[in-house]
């Protein structure tokens, strides 16, 4: 082969392997954009007619527990509220 050849081989496989970096890269940064989307949380509301457990913990939007229940033997309920708030 002639060295003309060589040299205009080895800059196409130098421009290739860029623009396949390149392509990566764009493809990664689609995929983590497009799996933050897929995660955005949202307020949704699941109804059911008929919810079963043996043990259910009502939370707060902090995380902290308002109510307890268990119903092992006969129903006990704990209940974390605050003494401002009015239980009816």
């Amino acid at each position: 082969m002639k060295t003309c050849t060589l040299i205009d081989i080895q800059g196409r496989v130098r421009r290739l392997e860029r623009e396949n970096r390149i392509l990566i890269a764009i493809l990664c940064a689609v995929v983590g954009i497009a799996s933050i989307a897929a995660t955005k949380q949202s307020d949704s509301v699941i109804a059911a007619t008929q919810v079963r457990t043996q043990r259910l913990t009502l939370i707060d939007n902090r995380g902290n527990p308002l109510v307890d229940t268990q119903g092992v033997n006969g129903v006990e309920i704990r209940a974390y509220l605050p003494h401002t708030v009015i239980q009816r």
